[in-house]
């Protein structure tokens, strides 16, 4: 059986980071759990916020500033 790979367009990958970061994470587990590069995951990210699906928040943790 051959199994052949699809090629995701940028519906899906939008898709799926959404998927991801639904109820909020952090960047690093968008970009394992979406399966993209960090070159990809800086594309996309500035791109969904600024059209407001996404919102990108720093938290305090321990007295350290977290992005």
């Amino acid at each position: 059986m051959k199994i052949i790979a699809k090629r995701r367009d940028r519906h899906d990958i939008i898709a799926e980071i959404l998927k991801t970061a639904k109820g909020g994470t952090i960047k690093t587990h968008i970009m394992y759990k979406a399966k993209l590069s960090y070159a990809q995951l800086n594309e996309y990210l500035p791109f969904l916020v600024e059209k407001g699906f996404l919102e990108n928040l720093t938290t305090v943790k321990n007295g350290h500033m977290k992005h």
